[in-house]
């Protein structure tokens, strides 16, 4: 059992779980729902598992099917979610350890190395999005699983069990596929490792011919032609940008510079997916990084450095270290890594599409993970000796953990402000009415993106038992700008749900800056922050706060999904008066009001006092009315932007001498 236990592959798996749980676990409990991961929760909720198969009839009906069945397992639990990504992410990184010892089989140590760099990659850092992407590990682990049954196949003496082996591999490779095609590319990478396993190495046996070699990759390549018939001719995407035959149509009318951009786009991604990686990332999780996360990571780091020293000494004092053969043919490696890394990215970029480390185009550096590993094994090996070896791959270690660490920790903070968004608006608004449309928008830097990122919560807390949303949502930005300007009426689509926008029912909420509360805009009674953005300026005289109905009973967010309800602090106290204050109930206001100052609560954002100020003014408490006054008159950005309204806006007389005398005295003279 000890023996067992101490044995390098048990201690090996012990050591990548290691380093798994560092990378990615920290902060895992603290991550929600984000993006695409939405319109699959409202649909898995309102209509049944089975109405996510319905959503992606339209361009992966198999994902669907796969991910409807995943969805009836986890359901609403954001960390079920997150656990189960986890799982896959380690679970290709041990199946890429079977797959490079299946290639190397003398190379333990190497191998260990190259599956730990594979492991932490840090191109790509969607898993936060654990619903959606989960599809997306689903099909590479398929992939990895279907090249390591080829390799076993092509090694196999007995013929029964190479028609199995093959059997299987295909069967992989389809599930990979048909999850995502853009990984058709790992096909090339099959070739590449059967050209490797039979050429690339020294000592190999009798080498078999080119035409033998393609005769053991010939039942993947005919059932490849067999889905790309299917995809190409068969199958009709409904999304553009799934539909080969508008790309088609694309390369026919600019053949030349279509040409160009392949060839520029592949260079430019495969330096992105090799080098780039772990450098951009990094800066880009780092520099906006709070200090507290920057600590956090580095300790991380520092630890699985450690982690990685400890599994060294343990290694070269283990009677493996003189078994460890040296690396055959590193030469050769690194031209795989360069090849499969190509061979990954080609379909990415013939798709019209590239690899970048913004938004969420990093995903297409997933498949290509294979090939950037292989590279840096071969190379960290040819070039480098053991010692210098170990710093690099230290390094890499590290600044893969901070990378995965700070990510995680701007997606946690983008989870906390979509909470706050939907607990403060249930605390504001009852309800909303019928054809509401909701527009958004978060502090910068935790924009929104997609529509159903709003409208797909406010139905799950507002109408849970509707079938369809009963509330729009849109995203604030150049183009819904103008769309809201003209007040158009609008059909819209997300994955055959369809729904109305009528920007004549639009109401517009905003969180200006961190530590904001949820600002919902009155268009007739403009209160807006010092910090607020300019394109909720533009538009929020547009916003029609009636269509909140306050004489309705307080919703409650599902808390499997939104957590606790939170603490009862400022923004609670600000949404309730802000209600208060829409219904005209003075009474309550006022004593809301008396409750915060007896509390001593304050606001962040000065511009929060206002439904306390009118509050005090109604009940012609005039004395603690201008003592918030005077505080209100203090943020001068404030008072300009909330004065110059009252030259061209009408109120009633008496409420503009108020407010003249307490916040606008300039308009007297």
């Amino acid at each position: 059992m000890k023996k067992f236990i101490f044995s390098e592959t048990v201690v090996t798996i012990f050591f990548l779980s290691l380093i798994a749980g560092l990378t990615y676990l920290p902060l895992i409990g603290q991550l929600g729902f984000y993006r695409d991961d939405w319109h699959v929760i409202w649909a898995g909720t309102t209509r049944g598992w089975q109405a996510i198969i319905d959503l992606h009839v339209i361009d992966r009906p198999f994902m669907g099917l796969v991910y409807g069945l995943t969805y009836l397992l986890l359901g609403n639990n954001p960390l079920a979610w997150q656990l189960y990504i986890f799982t896959l992410r380690l679970g290709s990184a041990l199946a890429f350890l079977w797959l490079l010892r299946l290639l190397l089989p003398g190379q333990r140590l190497a191998t260990a190395l190259s599956a730990m760099l594979f492991l932490v990659y840090p191109g790509f850092l969607q898993m936060p999005t654990a619903s959606a992407y989960q599809c997306h590990f689903s099909g590479f682990l398929s992939g990895i699983l279907s090249l390591i049954f080829t390799i076993l196949a092509a090694r196999c003496e007995s013929l029964r069990k190479r028609i199995l082996f093959t059997i299987v591999s295909i069967f992989f490779a389809m599930v990979c596929f048909l999850m995502m095609e853009y990984m058709v590319g790992l096909e090339g990478v099959r070739l590449l490792l059967l050209l490797y396993l039979f050429y690339g190495r020294e000592n190999t046996p009798p080498k078999p011919n080119i035409p033998q070699v393609l005769k053991k990759w010939l039942p993947n390549l005919i059932a490849l032609i067999g889905f790309l018939f299917w995809r190409v001719f068969i199958f009709k995407s409904a999304r553009s940008v799934t539909d080969i035959g508008a790309l088609s149509r694309e390369y026919l009318s600019q053949p030349g510079f279509m040409i160009l951009r392949l060839a520029a786009e592949t260079l430019k991604s495969f330096v992105d997916t090799i080098f780039l990686a772990w450098g951009v990332p990094l800066y880009n999780t780092t520099v906006t990084a709070r200090y507290t996360d920057l600590l956090l990571s580095l300790c991380l780091a520092l630890i699985g450095i450690l982690g990685l020293s400890a599994y060294l000494q343990w290694w070269h004092k283990s009677s493996q270290a003189s078994n460890e053969e040296s690396l055959p043919s590193t030469k050769a490696l690194v031209y795989l890594g360069g090849l499969a890394t190509l061979s990954a990215i080609l379909p990415v970029v013939l798709s019209n599409r590239q690899v970048q480390f913004e938004n969420t185009f990093d995903r297409y550096t997933l498949p290509a993970t294979i090939g950037a590993a292989l590279f840096w094994m071969g190379l960290i090996f040819k070039t480098l000796k053991p010692k210098a070896r170990n710093i690099l791959l230290g390094g890499l270690l590290a600044a893969a953990i901070m990378t995965h660490i700070n990510n995680t920790a701007y997606f946690r903070d983008l989870w906390t402000y979509q909470k706050q968004l939907w607990w403060q608006l249930v605390w504001r608004a009852p309800t909303l009415k019928q054809n509401t449309a909701l527009l958004a928008m978060l502090p910068p830097g935790y924009r929104l993106g997609e529509s159903y990122e709003i409208w797909a919560p406010a139905n799950l807390i507002f109408y849970p038992r509707e079938t369809s949303p009963q509330v729009a949502g849109e995203i604030l930005n150049q183009k819904t700008l103008f769309e809201m300007k003209r007040q158009e009426n609008l059909g819209r689509s997300v994955r055959r749900i369809e729904y109305i926008l009528d920007y004549k029912n639009s109401l517009l909420v905003s969180i200006p800056q961190p530590g904001s509360c949820l600002h919902v805009i009155d268009g007739e009674w403009l209160e807006l922050s010092a910090d607020e953005d300019a394109l909720v300026r533009l538009v929020a005289p547009l916003s029609q706060i009636s269509m909140i109905e306050t004489d309705q009973s307080q919703k409650t967010p599902p808390e499997i999904i939104f957590g606790q309800e939170p603490e009862h602090n400022w923004c609670y106290y600000y949404q309730k008066a802000s209600l208060a204050r829409q219904k005209e109930d003075w009474q309550e206001a006022v004593r809301l009001a008396d409750e915060v100052l007896r509390a001593g609560l304050q606001p962040q954002d000065t511009s929060e006092w206002m439904p306390f100020f009118v509050a005090y003014a109604r009940a012609q408490r005039f004395d603690d009315a201008n003592v918030l006054a005077s505080w209100l008159r203090d943020d001068q950005n404030f008072r300009h932007a909330y004065c110059e309204q009252f030259i061209w806006m009408r109120h009633s007389q008496k409420r503009i001498e108020y407010i003249i005398s307490n916040l606008c005295p300039e308009l007297l003279e």
